[in-house]
């Protein structure tokens, strides 16, 4: 157990950084091209728990009255997700739905096109908030929220909706356990009094769905467009960082 704890808020979507992954769930490779984007064009990210609910046991006597009544427990599944965009950026909304980059003439991406049918990538969520009430010490960084979901296996393009006023996009999905995310390929907590980044100090697990904490490495910058993954990206168990 935790010598000491740290209770926080979180107000605010400040970043979104979508990573994409293969179909067991692992993180690109160091510099793998055009495989993450970082986005603050949404305005919404719902998370709904999916839940098995527990068998419930009931027998009454000859009598009428109650004999035995007992419930399993309920066991949780999944979050099903729901995340609403404001903001067209092609590469992102191509890792995240049933769509493929509609491209220009020198190759620029400028648009998307649906097809019918699944899409068969991934993709990892990570969302940074802001921590209203925390103490401004000069010198020391700011505090954020950080969630990850780790394993989002993508829906398709949710109703849409042109008219006089501002248009959003809305995107579904569903998480599975950890797969192969481990310890993550980014740099996102500090690792010691000095805030080194670093990545997680414990590697998700299987089961595991999702991660909220707080952390004093600020998010990633807004970029539009896909970005190549960073040259120390690593996704090793033990957390360390490779020579």
């Amino acid at each position: 157990m935790p010598t000491s704890a740290k209770c926080f808020t979180v107000v605010r979507g400040k970043r979104l950084r979508i990573t994409r992954l293969d179909e067991c769930g692992n993180p690109p490779a160091a510099e793998a091209e055009s495989s993450l984007v970082v986005t603050k064009g949404f305005v919404s990210v719902g998370m709904s728990s999916e839940v098995a609910e527990g068998d419930d046991i009931e027998q009454k006597n000859a009598d009428g009255d109650l004999c035995v009544s007992d419930k399993s427990r309920d066991q949780f599944k999944r979050w099903d997700l729901e995340i609403e965009f404001c903001e067209v950026d092609p590469s992102l909304l191509e890792l995240v739905s049933n769509v493929v980059i509609e491209e220009d003439y020198d190759g620029t991406a400028v648009g998307v096109r649906g097809f019918q049918g699944a899409n068969v990538d991934s993709f990892a969520l990570e969302l940074w908030t802001g921590v209203p009430g925390e103490d401004c010490q000069p010198g020391e960084p700011t505090t954020y929220g950080y969630l990850l979901l780790p394993f989002v296996v993508p829906g398709v393009l949710g109703d849409v909706e042109i008219e006089n006023g501002a248009t959003t996009f809305s995107v579904s999905g569903h998480t599975r356990g950890a797969g192969g995310w481990g310890v993550g390929p980014y740099e996102v907590i500090g690792t010691d009094a000095e805030h080194t980044p670093g990545p997680l100090s414990v590697p998700m697990q299987s089961r595991e769905h999702h991660l909220m904490r707080t952390t004093v490495i600020a998010p990633p910058e807004v970029d539009c467009g896909a970005q190549d993954m960073p040259d120390y990206a690593w996704n090793l168990d033990d957390g360390e960082v490779p020579e």
